[in-house]
């Protein structure tokens, strides 16, 4: 039987391929296309919220918001080093530049799920898209 991280990472693998396939361009006619760009977020958010989650349970500790940044700052010093260097190697951020994107994504998951509500979104894609992908593979 799986532990309950594993759980929650096989959870995170499910949002992290939805976001993957919302990505995905669908013709509607041959000069329209259809691409669901805010519900893709949400997904990559909560895949993100949901890897990092998995890794502090891993750890014993209990997260229950939705804030990137608390979550990643509450993991262990080794984990956090390895996610970094990941970062620095895939998306040739520092750790710096890392810790600043981070803190500009934190709140993805809450700011998209109600972006109908905003005049303005705004989010680094690549980053996030990114992040999700480099934490589906730390163990």
């Amino acid at each position: 039987m799986k532990q309950p991280h594993e759980l929650a990472h096989s959870n995170g693998m499910s949002f992290l391929l939805a976001a993957k396939t919302l990505m995905v361009p669908r013709a509607l006619t041959e000069t329209t296309f259809q691409l669901p760009i805010a519900p893709a977020i949400v997904c990559y958010a909560f895949s993100t919220e949901i890897f990092l989650k998995s890794l502090l349970m891993r750890d014993g500790i209990s997260y229950k918001k939705h804030d990137l940044f608390e979550s990643f700052e509450l993991l262990a010093p080794e984990t956090k080093l390895k996610i970094m260097k990941s970062a620095h190697q895939k998306l040739k951020l520092n750790n710096e530049d890392f810790i600043t994107k981070l803190d500009k994504v934190k709140n993805a998951f809450i700011q998209w799920r109600y972006i109908h509500e905003s005049d303005f979104g705004s989010i680094d894609l690549q980053f996030l898209t990114g992040l999700a992908e480099i934490l589906s593979e730390v163990d």
